[in-house]
């Protein structure tokens, strides 16, 4: 065992500990891996860099403070050797406290805590971000776990509180399991992108953006499914969406299972499978989910937003099961977040949308079964539009057609759809249908 203490780190809260806690790691890894030890105390920390066989183990008494000195304390971004094709956070990897590329066996757990302290970059330090369509001006800060292209990852047993990038971000990452952690953060709290054989279990996420979110981007350079998903036993509440797969969808997403989770309190989607960026999705299930004070229950659908290399065409989605699923109210505004990543988005409203399956009119979405569900919807409207309009290059979220004819259910452009045991009533009175059915073929309900 390998005692950061023993290689200068001092839990004061004011001494950095960055250069101390690398030299432990780097000795560790000397002797082929082990454990490096934080014991209780408060440690004021920058980036540091993983290797083989190390596993950071977090006393029930440490806590880790990510420094507020953004420019100084933490690695300057990498560059990028290929074409780059999504947002600056699901590009750079180094400007985040701990960091990890190519590397097996390596894991954080433990009961201790890591406070990013809700640091924003300040108006006069602005990383080097700005290659194709990732800049994105100077206002988040560090993330917290940043691995790519590891083997083996363990997560477990730790808090981890007030990020203003991605919270965890694992991407091109195989066997990996996320247990136990309590994240209350600004942006996203756990990404996993392009990743295989994954189970998040057990975790408490409270976000300012999405809650946990699947994305199979290009930030490997290459296409790569994320595929063998599991997550389970969860609590999520999101100021965006709670569960997501994507936005980012160029490779695709196989073989997902969501089951057993509680949704509270999330202004957009509950639970979402986006098809935008040209990949495939196939093989998701989701069941024994209860929502609550949530703007959109479920979300699938097919889009052209083709953020891409030229030529990038649409997606697909078949093979997609909602089961045992309850959505309730009552329907109360959320508070926001505060800080600058929010203040273009302070105002919206907590709008309410039907659960909706949709694709595009020569893009069905395939082999959908909608069985057990109850939805208690906001209601309210007083007038069915003449028409929904088509959107293909909006932003997929629950509000990119407008106001729906239906309440309750909204599922166009489909094929081999089956409804079993759904209904959906609204807590005002509503002039919309329960259900609008739009070029399907096969739809049944029963």
């Amino acid at each position: 065992m390998f005692n950061i203490l023993d290689y200068g780190a001092v839990g004061d809260g004011r001494t950095l500990c960055r250069d101390a806690f690398q030299g432990a790691i780097d000795a560790c890894a000397k002797v082929g891996g082990g454990t490096v030890y934080v014991p209780s105390g408060t440690y004021l920390m920058g980036t540091v860099f993983l290797k083989d066989n190390i596993h950071i183990v977090l006393d029930a008494g440490a806590l880790i403070l990510g420094s507020r000195d953004l420019k100084n304390d933490f690695a300057p971004d990498e560059a990028i050797p290929y074409a780059v094709y999504q947002d600056a956070s699901h590009t750079f990897f180094h400007h985040s406290l701990f960091v990890a590329e190519g590397l097996k066996h390596i894991s954080v757990t433990g009961a201790g805590r890591i406070d990013m302290q809700s640091k924003y970059e300040s108006d006069d330090f602005t990383p080097v971000r700005g290659i194709g369509v990732c800049a994105r001006g100077s206002f988040r800060g560090a993330k917290a776990i940043a691995f790519k292209e590891c083997t083996d990852v363990v997560l477990k047993d730790f808090s981890l509180y007030n990020a203003t990038d991605l919270a965890i971000y694992l991407a091109g990452c195989d066997d990996i399991r996320i247990n136990g952690l309590l994240i209350d953060t600004h942006i996203d709290g756990i990404n996993i992108d392009c990743c295989k054989n994954t189970v998040i279990s057990d975790c408490i996420i409270r976000s300012g953006d999405d809650g946990i979110v699947p994305k199979s981007s290009l930030v490997l350079g290459r296409k790569r499914f994320t595929e063998n998903l599991a997550i389970t036993n969860c609590i999520v509440s999101s100021e965006c969406n709670a569960i997501k797969l994507g936005t980012e969808s160029n490779g695709g997403f196989k073989n997902v299972a969501v089951s057993n989770c509680v949704i509270y309190d999330t202004r957009s989607v509950g639970l979402s499978v986006e098809a935008v960026d040209g990949g495939e999705i196939d093989g998701v299930t989701f069941t024994n989910i209860t929502l609550k004070n949530v703007g959109c229950p479920f979300f699938v659908i097919i889009g052209d937003r083709a953020r891409g290399p030229e030529g990038t065409g649409i997606g697909s989605i078949k093979n997609v099961k909602f089961s045992h699923i309850i959505h309730t109210g009552p329907y109360e505004e959320l508070p926001r977040k505060r800080g600058p990543y929010f203040r273009h988005v302070e105002k919206l409203p907590f709008n309410h949308y039907a659960g909706m399956v949709v694709g595009l009119p020569d893009h069905p979405v395939e082999n959908v079964r909608l069985e057990d569900i109850h939805l208690e919807m906001m209601g309210g409207e007083q007038t069915v539009p003449n028409e929904v309009p088509e959107n293909p290059k909006g932003y997929p979220d629950a509000n990119v057609f407008g106001t729906l004819n239906s309440y309750g259910y909204f599922i166009r452009h489909g094929k081999n759809i089956k409804a079993v045991d759904i209904s959906a009533e609204a807590y005002e009175p509503d002039a919309r249908h329960e259900i609008t059915v739009d070029d399907v073929e096969n739809f049944v309900r029963v």
